[in-house]
C-alpha cells in the first residue's frame, strides 16, 4: 500500500511527531505529541484505522493535545478537522458551544461579523442578533469631496 494516500497520510504523521527538520514539527513533536509505539509499523496502523476509512477523509486527533493512537485518532472531513485546531474560536449559542465558523454559516451571520463582535467582547446573547445594516454605504456619490456641499 506505500503508493496509497493512507499510506501518505501515516507517513506525514509519523515525520510530523518524528523528524525535528519537518516543517510542521514544532507543532507536533516539538510539543510533545507522539505516535502510539503500536503505529510503529503501517500495518498495525492500517488494521487499527482501516475500518472507518472513507476516500476523502482526513486523520484528526481528538483531543489535540495528546498523541496518535487508537483511541485518540479517526477519520473527518476537512472541515470537521478545521474545526478542532487549538487556535479555533468557540461561541455559545442557543445550540450550545461550536466552532466561530460553524456557528455563522448555521445562523446565516458572517464569520467575521462574529470574530469583531467577539473581540468587541459582544455579550454572548447579542453575537448572533443580526447585523443592521441600516446605515451601509452602498451608493458611489459623485460629488466632489473636497468641496462643502453644505
Amino acid at each position: 500500500m506505500t503508493t496509497t494516500p493512507q499510506y501518505a497520510v501515516y507517513r506525514s504523521m509519523i515525520a510530523r511527531c518524528k523528524n525535528p527538520k519537518h516543517p510542521a514539527w514544532k507543532n507536533y513533536g516539538g510539543r510533545g505529541i507522539s505516535v502510539h509505539e503500536n503505529w510503529s509499523s503501517f500495518k498495525n496502523f492500517w488494521t487499527d484505522m482501516a475500518p472507518t476509512y472513507q476516500p476523502g477523509l482526513v486523520l484528526d486527533r481528538i483531543n489535540n493535545d495528546e498523541s496518535y493512537s487508537k483511541e485518540n485518532c479517526r477519520w473527518v472531513t476537512y472541515q470537521e478537522s478545521a474545526n478542532n485546531r487549538r487556535n479555533t474560536k468557540y461561541i455559545t449559542t442557543p445550540m450550545g458551544t461550536m466552532p466561530l465558523a460553524l456557528a455563522a454559516k448555521k445562523f446565516n451571520i458572517g464569520a467575521s461579523t462574529l470574530h469583531y463582535r467577539q473581540n468587541a467582547k459582544v455579550p454572548d446573547n447579542l453575537l448572533l442578533s443580526p447585523p443592521d445594516v441600516r446605515n451601509r454605504f452602498t451608493t458611489y456619490s459623485t460629488a466632489d469631496p473636497t468641496t462643502d456641499s453644505l
